[in-house]
């Protein structure tokens, strides 16, 4: 909402996501300028119906994604760093404006991110995490075949370790329908691979994970948390965190007690809870019965 963020008067110029890596150079070429500004192809966006508005050039992860500093031994100055694999997200979930913002998903190649752990690795982190606005999809883009995209996270995860010494590699948010039984397997073969998980779970409800469009039922759900808990792991387990989202329209009493009794017998660690709150221009804010 660019348009709506330029009237802050604290505010001298906006830059959407498509055009960060230009950033410094939209600022400087403006700086002169009093009046505040949108930069960059960020204004007349097309009304958000069901797609990516696809009249904006999107910036690939190479020029978007912040890079670790090369060849400085000791710089990363910390035992855990990050790496951002991916960007933008596909699912139009029904309650998010992600897609919009974020744009379609991309993917940094394997072989640049394997480097990347590698120069970690050798500036003194121990451990790294993988992260993304949706790591699940990530690879998606790699695929001559959109209809039927073939995702590259587990091969990713193989290639780190096999090519890099990082002592650990941990993932951040995987929907259930991602942890699949070779990530599983995965887990339970390699030490190295932190016993964590963090599940953006949303509902455990069938009925409400219909309404939210998210791409698994409670049958999905109870077969990831079960599948999880069977890792074997030290001090008691595999952590699994997970977001739920209560209130969500159509979330009646009944379907609320129902989803706590779901949570009630599956084996988690520690719940994000939070009240559903509508973006605007989403599908959700249309659809009935609002809590």
């Amino acid at each position: 909402e660019p348009g709506k963020l330029i009237q802050n008067k604290n505010i001298h110029f906006v830059v959407g996501n498509q055009n960060k890596n230009r950033l410094v150079d939209l600022v400087l070429g403006s700086w002169e300028e009093t009046t505040p500004q949108i930069l960059g192809a960020v204004s007349d966006y097309p009304e958000i119906l069901s797609q990516h508005p696809i009249d904006r050039e999107w910036a690939t992860p190479e020029a978007s994604f912040m890079l670790p500093p090369i060849h400085l031994t000791g710089e990363a100055g910390r035992t855990r760093s990050f790496i951002k694999i991916q960007e933008g997200c596909n699912s139009f979930c029904t309650y998010c404006i992600i897609p919009y913002g974020r744009g379609p998903s991309r993917s940094l190649s394997i072989q640049k991110i394997v480097e990347q752990v590698g120069e970690l690795t050798h500036q003194g982190a121990k451990e790294v995490i993988i992260t993304g606005t949706n790591i699940g999809e990530y690879g998606a883009d790699f695929s001559p075949d959109s209809e039927k995209p073939s995702f590259q996270l587990e091969p990713l995860l193989h290639q780190i370790l096999a090519e890099t010494q990082i002592s650990r590699l941990r993932v951040s948010s995987l929907d259930p329908s991602e942890i699949t039984s070779t990530l599983i397997s995965f887990m339970k073969e390699n030490t190295r691979f932190c016993p964590h998980f963090h599940v953006s779970l949303q509902s455990p409800h069938s009925k409400i994970l219909r309404l939210m469009k998210r791409k698994y039922s409670s049958t999905e759900v109870e077969r990831a948390l079960l599948a999880i808990a069977e890792i074997p792991a030290p001090l008691g387990g595999t952590f699994v965190g997970m977001d739920v989202i209560t209130g969500f329209p159509g979330e009646t009493d009944e379907i609320f007690e129902e989803s706590f009794a779901i949570l009630d017998r599956l084996p988690w660690t520690r719940l994000h809870v939070f009240p559903y709150s509508e973006r605007e221009g989403t599908p959700a804010t249309r659809l009935p019965n609002r809590v």
